[in-house]
């Protein structure tokens, strides 16, 4: 049995994904941690050691590693820095991008961004009526305004730069399209070898994924797609534990018949379950899955063609849910079955053994996942990137599921959308607000909620040592 002393010597780890923009290494990380990071009574403490990052295999990244405190283990930080894989950005792929999203029926944009969308196409037709009567030039010149063209010239050159450095980023990642594909493929695989490292390496008994902005959407692939690889990773146990999952799957199939029923212990079911995951030898260590500012508040018009394609992708286990979604409208798992040797009497017998093992899309069984958004009003106040992701009781506020835990935040020290980059600034004015964001995202990374660490040393702990092996897959 493993040491329970061994398991209190290792360490839990945080991912941080950046978002879109012409981001240096280490710069997202570095900021997040200096408003997350609660100071040391202990001057000669420092909040975090910056160290060689061994499992990035880039010498621009640090591995930023926070001492153990008395209500909080060692806890290692990292940043997934994707912008280098993110080359050679051209106005055209923003441009096949956008017009992709305008040439859309208006029934199939989602009612929160039509008047947004309508907005998009006055300014479209305007830019072409100016073309059609000769061009901005020979307007201005008409107009007796030929002086502004040296503005119009430099406000062109800015629109341009943000559009490569910023909108560009987003436009490849979220457009499938042929040029596209090498780079989102290189960021998914360069997430997944991180996730699959730091489970490998042995130090960690937990992992917390966040995601800001575009960040949030490869978060969201990267947690997919690293457990489909891992989510028949369980051992043999000779009396394999399902009492959790059968309550998770019971409050699944509860709200599935009444969306507005009850939520408020789906976190502690979910908890449960990631230490009954445990508890059967499985090797899957994330807990958490924070979304800052995150842009899948538009599913249904950036991931698929509108509402029913994205429920039906959602039906097929392409697009995860939280809760997973019911197979038959009953279960999230499946039976395998294997042979164990145990005792009878003085001999040493065969018999069989069934495990419950959740399919592939189930990734948010154990995972939990809180999202934190500023409400935005009229497009002009507030973060119009983000929004709440979890579903509502009405019919038409399909989302990402039931359990996601939508947190609405706001700061003192932003307007308007300046305040999507504001996720993790500190500023003295925040301190009287009851919603403020950093202490919202300090809640949700609950790396000092010393109940549920000792929880999951002792779950841990229970699984025998056997050999580990890959259960039949049948999804």
């Amino acid at each position: 049995m493993t040491d329970l002393k061994e398991l209190k010597d290792r360490k839990q780890a945080v991912i941080v994904i950046h978002g879109i923009g012409d981001q240096r290494p280490m710069e997202t990380l570095r900021g997040f941690l200096e408003s997350v990071l609660t100071k040391s009574d202990k001057s000669y403490l420092p909040e975090y050691w910056s160290k060689p990052d061994q499992f990035s295999k880039s010498f621009e990244l640090r591995r930023c590693s926070a001492p153990r405190r008395r209500d909080r283990p060692r806890t290692d930080f990292f940043e997934f820095y994707w912008q280098h894989l993110m080359q050679g950005n051209r106005v055209s792929h923003v441009r096949r991008w956008v017009l992709s999203l305008l040439f859309r029926r208006p029934s199939k944009v989602p009612s929160h961004l039509r008047p947004l969308w309508w907005l998009s196409w006055i300014v479209l037709l305007a830019a072409a009526a100016l073309a059609a009567a000769g061009g901005l030039a020979w307007y201005l010149d008409a107009m007796g305004l030929a002086w502004m063209m040296p503005a119009v010239s430099l406000i062109g050159l800015i629109l341009q730069g943000f559009l490569l450095t910023h909108i560009a980023d987003a436009a490849r990642y979220l457009d499938p399209s042929p040029a596209n594909v090498p780079a989102r493929q290189k960021i998914r695989s360069a997430g997944v070898d991180l996730l699959k490292e730091l489970h490998e390496r042995g130090d960690y008994n937990r992992i917390v994924v966040v995601g800001h902005s575009l960040g949030s959407v490869i978060g969201y692939d990267i947690l997919y797609y690293c457990w489909t690889e891992r989510h028949a990773g369980h051992a043999e146990p000779e009396a394999p534990k399902h009492d959790a999952l059968k309550a998770l799957e019971a409050r699944a199939r509860a709200l599935r018949k009444d969306p507005a029923a009850d939520r408020e212990d789906i976190a502690a079911a979910q908890r449960a379950y990631g230490f009954e995951l445990l508890e059967n030898g499985h090797s899957w260590l994330v807990t958490d899955f924070i979304t800052l500012g995150s842009p899948l508040a538009h599913a249904e018009l950036l991931l698929a063609r509108d509402a029913a394609d994205f429920q039906t992708r959602q039906r097929q286990r392409e697009l995860p849910t939280c809760l997973p979604y019911l197979e038959y409208g009953k279960v999230f798992s499946y039976k395998d079955r294997y042979d164990v040797k145990v005792q009878q009497g003085g001999d040493h017998v065969m018999r069989e053994r069934t495990i419950r093992v959740p399919h592939h899309s189930a990734v948010f069984a154990p995972v939990r996942w809180t999202n934190l958004y500023f409400p935005s009003r009229f497009f002009i106040d507030g973060d119009i990137i983000g929004g709440p992701l979890a579903d509502t009781t009405a019919p038409a506020a399909r989302r990402f599921g039931v359990a996601i835990r939508d947190v609405p935040v706001r700061t003192k020290a932003a307007f308007g959308l300046l305040s999507h980059t504001r996720y993790w600034r500190y500023h003295a004015a925040d301190a009287a607000l009851e919603d403020a964001a950093i202490p919202a995202l300090r809640a949700a990374l609950a790396l000092d909620d010393k109940p549920v660490w000792e929880a999951y040393l002792e779950a841990a702990a229970a699984p025998p040592v056997v050999p580990k092996r890959r259960a039949r897959s049948k999804a």
